[in-house]
This record gives structure tokens, sequence and C-alpha cells, in this order.
């Protein structure tokens, strides 16, 4: 075999190796869409790998005609992958389901529990946006007001116009904030809660467009220090939201050791359930 031919073997060994190695690929990330889960599932760690799991791991009640909620709810760690999970469910003011199970620490087989805590991530932004509306409803703001009206320092950067309800409903065009709130700037809030560090940095943000409402950017996580910023620009205590909701709504309701936001340090050890994605740290 001369040096072309040698050559040419070599370039259609690597093309074909290439695409094999693609087909593999693409074969292993459509197969399942959940791919990442079907090759955890090899864990031994994993809930159904457990003996008897079904009894050990999963607790709580279901009513009469609910039977297919906790069936499903088995299904998530059979079939699925789940980890550790929560579910309650009222219905015409009765409790129908109330379930948990698996593990609250995948890495350590720490067991969740009934009182297990878990991030709730985005979903808490209705609960967060209930401040607002409560103090619109008690003639402290009005949403379809400047925010500036409130918190002058947000004026800066032709943001003066922006409504409060334009800035909550994430059409705005301060959803990246360059540079970032860090935690160093939270940590010096919470060591000197006159400094006001992230609200003054995040008032100074500009704006991705030059008008309010043309387009929506998704406030994923900054939505939440504009929300406390301004409840606390408008509550007489100058409450955080996490405070302000805990005071006038959690206690009232009951619900104080359910929900949180910003966790008590005496929280987070014993009950918190922490992510797969960040075992080990």
């Amino acid at each position: 075999m001369g040096k072309d031919s040698s050559t040419v073997t070599s370039t259609v060994a690597t093309a074909a190796a290439s695409v094999l190695a693609a087909w593999g690929v693409y074969s292993y990330l459509t197969y399942d869409r959940r791919w990442w889960w079907t090759k955890r599932a090899r864990s031994k760690k994993e809930v159904p790998h457990q003996p008897d799991w079904k009894t050990n791991l999963i607790h709580g009640t279901v009513a009469p005609g609910w039977e297919a909620v906790y069936d499903e709810f088995v299904a998530n760690f059979e079939r699925r992958g789940e980890l550790g999970a929560s579910l309650c469910i009222y219905y015409k003011g009765n409790k129908v389901v109330d379930l948990w199970g698996g593990y609250r620490d995948l890495e350590k087989q720490l067991k969740w529990t009934q009182n297990t805590l878990c991030p709730t991530f985005s979903t808490i932004k209705g609960v967060s946006a209930f401040a607002l509306l409560l103090q619109e409803s008690r003639g402290k703001l009005d949403l379809d007001e400047k925010v500036s009206k409130y918190w002058p320092e947000f004026a800066q950067n032709d943001k003066q116009d922006v409504t409060i309800s334009q800035l909550i409903n994430h059409s705005v065009g301060v959803a990246g904030i360059d540079p970032p709130v860090t935690l160093a700037m939270i940590q010096e809030d919470e060591s000197n809660k006159d400094k006001h560090t992230v609200r003054n940095h995040i008032a100074a943000a500009k704006m991705e467009w030059p008008n309010p409402g043309d387009y929506k950017g998704y406030m994923a996580v900054i939505l939440g220090f504009y929300e406390t910023a301004l409840v606390e620009l408008t509550d007489p205590q100058e409450r955080t939201i996490g405070t302000y909701l805990r005071d006038e709504v959690f206690v009232p309701l009951g619900i104080q050791d359910e929900i949180f936001l910003s966790v008590p340090a005496n929280k987070i050890k014993p009950n918190i359930a922490r992510l797969d994605s960040i075992v080990g740290i």
C-alpha cells in the first residue's frame, strides 16, 4: 500500500469513527430525554435499589379515590430518577394527599422526612409578589406608579418613568445586571443593614432595551432584590420582604416553619434538602 493510500485509509477511518461517535451520542441523548437519570440509575445509592424501598422510604397517606397520586409519586422514583420529594394536596378544604419519600441528601443517604425543606426556585415569585399586593391594599404603594416615586435612585440610566408593574412583569430589561450582584455584596448588607449595597447597585442598572414593555427578559434571579427594595422603602419598619411576609402572612397563617424567604441557619443543616447538583460541596 502506497503512502497516499495509507493516508486515505486513515482519513476514512477517522471520519467513520467520528460519525459512529456522533451517532452514539445522538442515540444516547434521544433514546430517553432524561438520559442523565438513566445513567445515574446505575448507582446503588438510588432509591429503587434500596431493600424494600417502597415501605422504608415512601411515607404518608392518601384519601380514598386519590390512590393514583400515590402510584405516580412512586413512579417518579421508580422510572424517572427522583431523589427525594414531598407532596401535599388539599381539596375543598380537606387534606387528601400527604406524601414524602426518598433522600434529602443522596450522598449521605439522609432520609427525606415530613418536615424536610426544599428550594422552591421561581415558584416563590408568586409569594413575593403577594407582599407588593399587600402593600398596595394598604395604600403604601401603587403598582401603576413610577418606581422612582418610592425609590429616587432607581431613576438612573433613563429609568425615571418605569412603573412598578413594568418592573415586576420582566419588561424593563434589567434581568442581567453587569456587573452582577455578588455574595460579598449580600454579606456586606447582612453585616451593615444601613449600607444598602445591593439596593444601590441594582438601582444603577441599565436597561437592555430603550422602551419598557417592548420585550420580556425573565428576571430569574434578580427580581427578588427589586421587590425587597420596594417593600423596605414602603414599609414603616423597613423590613426585608422575607421578614415582612413572615410577620404579616406566614405567622398569622401558622406556616412560619414551613416557608421561608431566607432560611434561618438553625433550619438548614437538620432539615433542608441538598440538591443533587451540589453533592459534595
